[in-house]
């Protein structure tokens, strides 16, 4: 485990280990966060699989897509959830079938692992998940922590994705000996205070209780997605209360035509809620 500052530091982190070729390819989704797509663009070619209007993953779609691009494709690189639509995505199911055509696959948990527990080593080595980078601060921590998560022989076997000091065995005027994994990927002065917080925040989920904490944020769901669809011209985008155990407490909609700002702004200055608006850093979904 590599500690970082966030998940998007720990994807770029990631994504520098695979030097740039342009006859290269990462598969990704057309559901995902910027932070699973932008860093990828500098590293070769994308190939994207189609996602169903509320963000869902078919591992089929998956199949269909690395069936053309498998030769040339170093990684397979999917969010876990949806930020937008709060899609619980088939992670290990993705992972049989990136493994089936030999390619790692890397999870963005950053939405996923506040609310579900993860076993990265599935059932075995067919589906289990070779890369998984998660924030801090969606966990309750303070922000600035995070963690990338990986097989030990990669970080061995790659050169460091942040350079300086506290990565090193020794430094030569001609050669530099890098330190053994973790270390050698976490240059410069640690977030002691960060990687403190986000173990006790984990820790305190652990200690509630998943089925506690599952139970809870479905209620909500249900609470809140059966009183929007009371209102007209409410559009709700996303899996339904039917759904549940295939989607978080992430909910998207509008309200007819009125612009989303406008939305915002009233509950949030006549209603003291909080609410974001706009395209949630997803612009290719959204």
């Amino acid at each position: 485990m590599v500690l970082t500052h966030n998940t998007t530091d720990a994807i770029n982190r990631l994504a520098v280990k695979f030097p740039y070729d342009n006859d290269k390819s990462v598969v990704i989704s057309h559901a995902e966060h910027h932070a699973n797509d932008l860093p990828w663009r500098n590293r070769g070619k994308v190939a994207r699989v189609p996602v169903s209007p509320a963000g869902e993953i078919d591992p089929d779609d998956l199949d269909r897509v690395l069936l053309k691009e498998a030769k040339r494709t170093r990684l397979v690189s999917m969010t876990g959830a949806s930020n937008v639509t709060g899609t619980i995505q088939p992670i290990h199911e993705l992972a049989r079938v990136a493994h089936k055509y030999g390619i790692p696959i890397a999870i963005d948990a950053a939405q996923l692992a506040p609310h579900v527990p993860i076993n990265m080593a599935g059932s075995g080595p067919d589906d289990r998940i070779d890369f998984l980078m998660l924030s801090a601060h969606k966990m309750y921590a303070p922000m600035g922590g995070g963690a990338l998560i990986g097989i030990h022989e990669f970080f061995a076997n790659t050169c460091p994705s942040v350079r300086g000091g506290g990565a090193v065995k020794a430094v030569e005027p001609d050669a530099v000996f890098w330190a053994d994994p973790p270390e050698r990927d976490e240059a410069g002065s640690p977030n002691v205070l960060g990687a403190v917080s986000m173990a006790a925040a984990m820790a305190e989920l652990k200690r509630i209780g998943w089925d506690v904490l599952e139970e809870a944020e479905n209620r909500l769901t249900k609470r809140f997605i059966n009183g929007l669809l009371q209102i007209d011209g409410a559009i709700l985008y996303g899996l339904g209360t039917d759904n549940l155990d295939r989607r978080l407490g992430v909910i998207a909609f509008n309200l007819g035509d009125i612009p989303h700002a406008k939305v915002a702004a009233i509950l949030a200055y006549e209603h003291g809620i909080g609410v974001r608006n706009g395209c949630f850093c997803a612009h290719p979904f959204v």
